[in-house]
């Protein structure tokens, strides 16, 4: 069975720019801080669950799970977009992530 790269694999359509590297890597970070991903590495999915905690504004204790991270980028000007479900104490909550990144360029006019 074929292993499929889930570092350079994301939800977006097609690919972007200069970023690109960052937004793929900061996407592959959010995405292995899913539950699914607490036995493959264990040491690696509690540095991204820590990550994510930070960026979301939530300690990540053990009674927080992440279900799902969804991303996608370069999409209408966001650099990347991340959609998160977790549950905390066994109540579900939604976030939502949007980063920008700089590489090589200035901000300008038409960022968010």
């Amino acid at each position: 069975m074929e292993k499929v790269s889930l570092l350079m694999k994301d939800s977006s359509e097609g690919d972007s720019q200069k970023e690109t590297m960052i937004d793929f890597i900061l996407s592959w970070t959010l995405r292995r801080s899913m539950q699914q991903y607490s036995e493959e590495k264990p040491v690696l999915y509690q540095y991204c669950r820590k990550i994510l905690g930070k960026l979301i504004g939530i300690e990540m204790t053990d009674d927080v799970q992440v279900i799902s991270v969804e991303t996608w980028k370069q999409w209408k000007y966001i650099d990347l977009w991340a959609n998160i479900r977790i549950t905390c104490n066994g109540k579900e909550e939604f976030h939502a992530v949007l980063i920008e990144n700089k590489a090589y360029t200035p901000t300008h006019h038409n960022q968010l």
